[in-house]
């Protein structure tokens, strides 16, 4: 355990003192001001589109975090600590944790937006259980993002430009899915193989309230997708040697 948490903050150390996580906060802010500078908002509504600007953020964050990697200092890496499982959840929780820090920042933002606009900010009142749900399903696709985002290694794909569009098209079809399954009735039967990103979307629909069972269902099928798709990626890389 002691192994692991030494390898999580490392990666955390060499992607914050790099430049990599510039571009993606400033695109977190820039969302964040544009999203809450109308009012009033559905609660849940904005935090279900907050929770697909997480996914698409860490999918992004998840692809450069890869792709960035140098096989030398990798490989080094391994040698040094002895133990691979260790050094592939570490690249997993790390990602995770990034992607978790800008989910409370998309929860604290709104919360604190509220207050200084006199609590007026939402169509109704702001409360405890809307954060907490909010803070699940974003938490979900901020796993199933991260997930997608680093499936294409280059040791999995080492065609970089194949990887980003074969992310880009998951992506997309990821969030084109429900509709696209209404229209093409051959996409129903595989549509199950896509992030299930959209699902809460698509049941809570113009919801004005959350339900706690829905969204722990929907968060624990989100977190159980991406951790097939960690596993699988971890699973090629190690099959997949230098």
């Amino acid at each position: 355990m002691r192994k692991l948490n030494n390898l999580v903050k490392y990666q955390l150390q060499l992607y914050f003192k790099g430049s990599r996580f510039v571009m993606p906060l400033i695109v977190t802010a820039i969302f964040l001001y544009t999203m809450y500078s109308i009012k009033p908002l559905s609660i849940v509504s904005s935090f279900l589109i907050t929770g697909v600007f997480l996914f698409l953020l860490t999918v992004w964050i998840g692809l450069t975090a890869v792709s960035g990697e140098d096989p030398t200092a990798e490989q080094l890496l391994l040698l040094r600590v002895k133990n691979e499982m260790s050094y592939y959840i570490s690249k997993c929780i790390y990602i995770l944790i990034i992607g978790l820090i800008a989910n409370i920042l998309c929860i604290v933002f709104p919360v604190i937006q509220n207050l200084l606009n006199g609590s007026d900010m939402f169509t109704r009142n702001l409360t405890f259980f809307d954060c907490f749900n909010a803070f699940l399903l974003q938490s979900g696709c901020i796993c199933v993002g991260a997930s997608l985002g680093s499936l294409f290694h280059p040791r999995v794909m080492k065609d970089r430009r194949l990887a980003i569009l074969l992310t880009v098209f998951i992506t997309i079809l990821t969030l084109v899915k429900t509709a696209l399954a209404e229209k093409a009735v051959f996409f129903k039967f595989i549509s199950w193989l896509f992030p299930p990103v959209m699902n809460a979307a698509g049941w809570y629909g113009n919801a004005e309230y959350f339900q706690l069972r829905q969204t722990i269902l929907f968060t624990i099928h989100m977190i159980i997708y991406g951790c097939i798709l960690f596993s699988i990626k971890t699973f090629l890389c190690r099959r997949n040697k230098f």
